[in-house]
């Protein structure tokens, strides 16, 4: 017979631009006091409202940004994202580099605005409490050699689809 079908509802993250992941079933909102708790954030700017503020989404595209949302805003090679600070909806703000520049344009926001040594690996780490660890529950397979992977990875995913 076949397996019972796993709950479907998946929660989105936007870790590129370009690239939507689907992180595990819905959990939970992540306290942006837990978010504060992370060994290497500095705080640059605290916003007025207090740290019962509650996380749902991590995002590096502004226009993916709710109320619920913490804004990567990195410095890329073409586009800086520090520059939608101001228009995104996001009450957090992770950034990798910081100004007195930066500071002075936004310290008129109601923004917290979290400064870590490496952003992307903070987004990462918080993407994966948001969805409760997905790669915990995973069953993954390494298949190296020099010849006959592509085979030998089709083969052994009929047989475990079968299973």
């Amino acid at each position: 017979g076949s397996a019972p079908r796993a709950d479907l509802r998946f929660r989105s993250f936007l870790l590129h631009p370009s690239i939507s992941l689907h992180l595990g079933p819905t959990m939970p909102n992540l306290p942006l006091d837990h978010l504060l708790k992370t060994p290497t954030i500095r705080v640059r700017q605290a916003a007025r409202h207090d740290s019962c503020l509650e996380i749902s989404h991590i995002t590096l595209d502004s226009r993916e940004c709710s109320v619920h949302s913490v804004f990567v805003a990195l410095k890329g090679q073409n586009v800086d994202g520090r520059r939608f600070i101001k228009r995104t909806p996001a009450p957090i703000i992770l950034v990798q580099e910081w100004t007195a520049e930066w500071q002075r344009e936004t310290a008129a926001l109601n923004k917290w605005i979290l400064q870590v040594d490496d952003a992307r690996q903070v987004m990462a780490e918080w993407a994966c409490r948001l969805s409760d660890y997905p790669a915990r529950q995973m069953t993954m397979i390494g298949i190296t050699g020099t010849n006959g992977k592509t085979t030998t990875t089709w083969m052994l995913a009929h047989i475990l689809q079968q299973s």
